[in-house]
């Protein structure tokens, strides 16, 4: 682990010499800042737009996001903005001692949220490492680590791209997994851990409504032997104590509250298809172009899915527990990703919508 948080901070700290705020090497620009403009907005600003209007800071910021009637819209979900709060204040706390830039979008805001992808990267290293200690020796698990952060765009997201969506939902899977394993698929799950498990799913799917796939696959088939088995997992679920469910319940909800109020004001409705014209081609998937386009095409920019896919074909081979799962997971969401209108997913580094997924294909 020591070596893992080595090696990200070093290039971490090498990616991120630059001073220059607006452009496309700043910290916050295009679709970070669509992620991140909810803090400056509510915390700086107080839901007015005037500033944002007269400075021009959606142009400055790479149109992450728009001024639309006089507000601030944004397609992107706010739960990125929630989980860099921690360190959106501390960069608060320096612009107060020095103030310098505009305000929100100073050269300390622009280096907290690197840092906060960095950071997220580092806690769920550690949270996958618990999860696949529960398979794997303690060699097994690090080389596992080592290799998925190098191997994959993990890395790139990690160090280079703090302010995208997915090292956070990288996070959020991890822990998700980890607390499954703890619980015993629900089976043992404390009040707290009812609490916890609610923001981390209502986290996941609120960040992207697909990820409810993750969720429901794991927890339906992750460590089943049998199909017969599935029925068990669908009982424990309606066996737990309903104030434990209740309270899962209500940790969801008060993870969409927020959103819910945003759509209301940018939208003027409590739900919106925020994407707009932007969707899914349900029968008209590229395959062929997502997996080996150079544009971004998965197997051209992470090789190492060959081998996720050999391993994963071998445990169902030889009857392994968790290959179906694999399998299935990598199948539906290949197929989900390949039927989005621009299958290269604009500017990125190789498919960046696997990054969070390879908190499962680890196994």
């Amino acid at each position: 682990m020591g070596i893992i948080i080595f090696i990200s901070g070093i290039f971490f700290y090498l990616w991120h010499q630059h001073k220059n705020t607006f452009s496309y090497y700043g910290e916050i620009w295009a679709d970070r800042a669509g992620y991140y403009v909810y803090l400056p907005f509510v915390f700086n600003y107080h839901v007015k737009s005037d500033t944002f209007i007269e400075q021009d800071i959606s142009n400055k910021t790479g149109l992450g996001f728009t001024i639309q009637d006089n507000k601030v819209y944004t397609k992107y979900p706010y739960t990125v903005a929630l989980m860099q709060l921690p360190f959106y204040l501390c960069a608060e706390g320096l612009y107060a001692i020095a103030p310098k830039g505009i305000a929100g979008f100073s050269i300390y805001h622009h280096k907290m949220v690197a840092l906060a992808g960095l950071v997220y990267f580092w806690i769920a290293m550690l949270f996958l490492y618990s999860f696949l200690r529960h398979y794997y020796t303690d060699k097994v698990v690090m080389f596992t680590l080592l290799t998925i952060f190098l191997g994959t765009n993990v890395f790139y997201y990690a160090v280079r791209e703090g302010g995208m969506s997915h090292i956070y939902s990288f996070c959020l899977f991890s822990v998700y997994l980890f607390l499954l394993k703890k619980t015993g698929f629900l089976s043992k799950i404390t009040r707290l851990e009812s609490i916890i498990l609610g923001f981390i799913v209502g986290g996941i799917i609120l960040t992207r409504y697909t990820n409810g796939i993750f969720i429901a696959l794991t927890y339906l088939l992750l460590d089943i032997n049998h199909l017969s088995q599935i029925k068990n997992r669908i009982n424990t679920l309606f066996a737990l104590r309903k104030e434990y469910i209740l309270y899962c319940i209500l940790s969801v909800i008060i993870i969409f509250m927020p959103q819910l109020m945003y759509w209301k004001y940018a939208c003027g409705t409590f739900i919106c298809y925020s994407y707009q014209k932007e969707g899914f081609n349900w029968l008209k998937p590229q395959l062929l172009k997502f997996l080996f386009c150079p544009n971004n095409g998965l197997f051209l920019f992470t090789p190492l899915m060959f081998l996720i896919l050999a391993g994963t074909i071998n445990m169902i081979y030889v009857k392994k527990r968790d290959g179906y799962v694999l399998g299935i997971t990598w199948l539906i969401i290949t197929y989900i990703y390949s039927c989005w209108w621009t299958f290269n997913f604009g500017c990125s580094f190789g498919s960046r919508n696997y990054v969070e997924y390879y908190a499962l294909f680890a196994l």
